[in-house]
This record gives structure tokens, sequence and C-alpha cells, in this order.
């Protein structure tokens, strides 16, 4: 079964996920309009839920990922803006979780004086449960409404990320980051 989550909401579920990302080395890959000159842009500000919509507040994580993802678009030289002034770039983060189960097959069998199985040609099945998790960080250019760049990071959760939530969420943002194509980077 698979839930797409807004940001807002169910803090313990989002840290799972971010934490599972960063935890076991996750799988990035970045989607980029190939008109888009991602140096044109020089600021940025986040989507807000809809009023009425979701939680009234924002969660440890929601704070955590937005920190991240302002930390890494300042670090490209961008410039996050505030209402009444218009952003070049809005940005949106969204979390997806799977719950998934794993079959795993093993031989059955005996065991021998030294440890060793003899194979009877049948096996054992043993079910594993797991979340898979999926963060996404797009970029949409704000006066045409259009998605110019998304970068997306995926893992399995594990318990040491679970424990350190913030740390996996700034290895994540971060490593979507990498190689970012702006060109403007401070300091260059």
């Amino acid at each position: 079964m698979t839930t797409l989550i807004p940001v807002r909401t169910a803090a313990l579920v989002a840290a799972l996920i971010a934490a599972g990302c960063a935890s076991s080395g996750p799988h990035t890959r970045i989607d980029l309009d190939p008109a888009a000159d991602l140096r044109s842009y020089k600021s940025f500000a986040f989507y807000e839920p809809a009023p009425g919509r979701g939680a009234r507040y924002a969660t440890l994580t929601t704070q955590r990922l937005r920190e991240s993802t302002r930390a890494q678009l300042e670090k490209q030289g961008y410039v996050q803006v505030a209402p009444p002034q218009q952003p070049d770039l809005r940005v949106n983060v969204a979390l997806q979780v799977d719950q998934k189960q794993e079959l795993r097959s093993s031989p059955s069998g005996a065991a021998g004086p030294h440890g060793w199985r003899a194979w009877s040609g049948a096996s054992q099945l043993e079910t594993q449960n797991y979340r898979d998790g999926t963060l996404v960080v797009d970029l949409v250019d704000a006066r045409r409404n259009a998605l110019v760049w998304r970068g997306v990071a995926e893992g399995r959760v594990d318990a040491k990320a679970m424990q350190e939530p913030g740390a996996a969420i700034e290895a994540a943002v971060a490593e979507l980051f990498e190689g970012f194509p702006n060109g403007r980077q401070q300091g260059k």
C-alpha cells in the first residue's frame, strides 16, 4: 500500500522516511528541465499548505526538512524571501512511505556434525516487514508555475537513522544537492 504524506503530517512517519533515506545510503536521482537556466533564478520561498489542511503547526521533521533545504539553496546562492515579495522559485518538499514485505527462502535440512546442513530440497520462508522511504524536493518556476528541478532520495529505514532523524534528513537533502547545476555557488 502506498500513501502520499504532506510535509506537515505525521512527524513519526516522516522521521522514519527521511531517516531511512539517509541511513542506508539513499539512491538519488535528479530530473531537470533542459530549457531552464537555474542561474537566472535569484530567490525562493516554500509552498505553504492550503488553509484548513493538515496540522496547524510545523512538525520537527517539517522544520528539519525546510531548514536543510534552505541551507542547501542558500549555499547555491539563492536568497529566501517572505511575503509580500514574490520568489523566483517555489520549493516543495514531499515524503512518501511504502510498507513492504520481503520473503526470504533458506534451504531446510538437518544440521550435520560440523554445522553443515544436508539439503532436503525443501525451503523455509521467512517474512520481513520494512518501510521504504522517498524524499522529494521540487523547485518550481513561480512565474510560469512549471517544475524546473526535482531531486529524489529513496532508501530503507533502519533503527540507527530513526535515533538521529535530524542528521539523517540533513545528509539526505545534502546528497540531493550534490552537483546541483546552478553554477552560482557562493565563494566561486
